[in-house]
């Protein structure tokens, strides 16, 4: 089991469930004719946030600021256990670009052999405030968002499982980072 100080670093068969690539080949190259371009595929259209989530920040916030769609996540076997109390993201599935230029440089900094992070408040989906950790890791051919410290408390308190879809939300209260969890059902 990891402690609160301990890094977790992602292994190459955590990675592996990332989606294959698709290649398609023109079995048609005798013939005279070129191949019909595919149309433009529009982009999917954003979830909609739960009046709840909503009407919750504009209590802490008078109104609160602009809340951004960060990415849809399926939970996964390590997402939901304790002994790897993280919550893994990985930045090519997130859909904008949530954090300030300062949270960045500081995600790329380290403490000693220790990556630093940034304290987050993550709104869980049954409104309790809990104070996590995010913290960037750098793959060899992308990088990944973790939330850790206390990620096992959300996990428990919400009975959080495997296959669970979580949408995640990103918004500021006083410039401190919040991300709101809404699981679907």
């Amino acid at each position: 089991m990891l402690d609160d100080d301990e890094e977790w670093r992602p292994t190459p068969s955590s990675l592996n469930n990332k989606k294959s690539r698709k290649t398609t080949k023109n079995n048609a190259s005798s013939s005279s004719s070129p191949p019909t371009p595919s149309p433009p595929q529009s982009s999917p259209t954003p979830p909609v946030l739960p009046e709840e989530f909503k009407n919750h920040m504009r209590e802490l916030n008078g109104g609160g600021s602009e809340m951004q769609f960060v990415m849809s996540k399926n939970l996964s076997k390590t997402d939901v256990s304790a002994k790897h109390n993280r919550l893994s993201m990985p930045q090519s599935e997130i859909c904008c670009d949530f954090l300030t230029e300062a949270e960045k440089a500081t995600l790329h900094e380290r403490e000693g052999r220790l990556l630093r992070g940034v304290e987050v408040k993550v709104l869980d989906p049954s409104f309790r405030e809990h104070t996590l950790i995010l913290k960037r890791w750098e793959m060899t051919s992308t990088s990944i968002y973790s939330l850790n410290k206390e990620w096992k408390s959300v996990v428990s308190q919400n009975r959080l499982q495997e296959g669970d879809q979580l949408q995640i939300w990103s918004c500021r209260v006083d410039a401190q980072l919040f991300l709101l969890l809404n699981k679907l059902i």
